[in-house]
């Protein structure tokens, strides 16, 4: 219906709107990325008798420096968790 009112007619303005979103949805992710945030780069990996251990009251804290310092602090408030049970491990020599 408008294709032969508009230059160049109808799909490439549509695909011209989407280019220029597409452009500015791209400058606001770079100009709005936090690079020097380093609480989202940390990954903490807790076992089973990790969390026994939180769950019998040890706390404790994880210390974050970066451009800024971060201090984690995990306890844990539910019941009890029973120790595992580790088998021993035996290393054997490289042949």
């Amino acid at each position: 219906m408008l294709a032969g009112m508009l230059p160049g007619g109808y799909p490439e303005m549509v695909i011209g709107i989407a280019g220029e979103l597409a452009q500015i949805f791209a400058w606001l992710i770079i100009n709005f990325r936090n690079d020097d945030d380093l609480s989202s780069e940390r990954v903490i990996l807790l076992d089973r008798y990790d969390l026994a251990l939180l769950s019998h009251g040890k706390a404790t804290d994880y210390n974050f420096n970066g451009l800024g310092h971060h201090l984690l602090k995990i306890k844990y408030t539910g019941d009890p968790v029973p120790f595992p049970h580790r088998p021993a491990r035996v290393r054997r020599p490289h042949r």
